[in-house]
């Protein structure tokens, strides 16, 4: 969906490396939600 390996994808979720721009964008356009929401944490 996002053109990335599994692996890669867990070290994203798991913060252990960091997502280049086009990648957040894919993730973004993969889930349907605008970018920003991506970026949006809990109080």
């Amino acid at each position: 969906m996002v053109g990335i390996e599994p692996n890669h994808m867990s070290n994203i979720e798991l913060a252990k490396v960091g997502a280049s721009l086009d990648v957040v964008f894919d993730i973004a356009d993969a889930l349907d939600v605008p970018v920003h929401k991506l970026f949006e944490f809990r109080d």
